[in-house]
């Protein structure tokens, strides 16, 4: 007997009555990868966001110590030197503290949330990108206030904290991690029964450990170091305050810069004039 092969034919999409309608199992596939397609796509895009912008974040700082003597080089080259009045660019410390990665979920936010103050600060900084004219500080550029200043960032990590894993991918955002220990030994705080001794390490999240911002105080090498929280971004340059902060109000630029700051404390009309925080 012969044996005739018939050619298999792919699965119909019309059903039994012939029309156009899907049969139900197209429906059903059609369907999942609908689904699929709504769950995986915005996890594939902020995974290509993140890493975007990972990349894209420029280090403004020749004291990094990751960088090469010769990116230090180029990078100090292409680095604006002075600003519009001829005077030399001030760099601002700015300093985060990471005291306790042990729970996951905390992590993923604040690793979120210290690249979005990085770069509001870069945004808010004499090295901001003027995407208008696509060229670097465009002193030019009408109804554009511009910063004067330049900034490095620092984070501050408790030694016993558990950030220590996160180092590499700080230094690639351009901070310079600095990892140190509690500073004070609450046995020494006298007497034994005070209430602070007793309390202070159910205090916020990490007790004693918090003192580790106190090490901001120790960035001696510039002339104003600035410690954020990592919850807020930076909207605008705060050249002002920072004009304030190193400039008495005898000068002409201290004077100005006090007439620009808003005073809120009703009980403290404005400035001291001499700022010495």
């Amino acid at each position: 007997s012969s044996v005739v092969a018939q050619q298999q034919q792919p699965p119909s999409l019309h059903n039994k009555h012939g029309n156009n309608k899907l049969s139900s199992s197209a429906r059903f596939w059609l369907l999942s990868l609908l689904v699929l397609l709504l769950v995986a796509a915005p996890t594939m895009l902020l995974h290509y966001y993140s890493q975007a912008t990972i990349e894209t974040l420029v280090v403004h700082s020749n004291d990094d110590p990751t960088k090469t003597a010769q990116q230090q080089q180029k990078q100090q080259q292409q680095q604006p030197q002075s600003t519009t009045d001829d005077s030399p660019v001030v760099k601002i410390a700015h300093a985060i503290s990471l005291i306790s990665c042990q729970k996951q979920s905390r992590v993923k936010g604040f690793l979120d949330a210290l690249m979005i103050l990085r770069h509001s600060i870069h945004q808010n900084s004499i090295h901001a990108f003027d995407h208008r004219d696509n060229s670097i500080n465009n002193n030019d550029a009408p109804q554009q206030r511009r910063s004067r200043y330049s900034y490095q960032m620092f984070a501050i990590l408790h030694r016993d904290g558990g950030c220590l894993d996160h180092m590499p991918l700080l230094k690639r955002l351009g901070y310079i991690p600095l990892v140190k220990d509690t500073p004070v030994n609450i046995s020494e705080i006298q007497p034994e029964s005070s209430w602070y001794r007793q309390h202070v390490e159910g205090e916020n999240c990490c007790g004693s450990k918090e003192f580790i911002k106190l090490y901001a105080y120790t960035l001696v090498d510039y002339p104003i170091v600035v410690h954020w929280d990592l919850d807020v971004a930076v909207l605008q340059p705060m050249d002002d305050l920072f004009d304030a902060m190193l400039h008495d109000a005898s000068s002409k630029k201290g004077r100005e810069a006090r007439k620009r700051i808003a005073i809120q404390k009703l009980y403290h009309p404005s400035l001291p004039n001499h700022i010495d925080a």
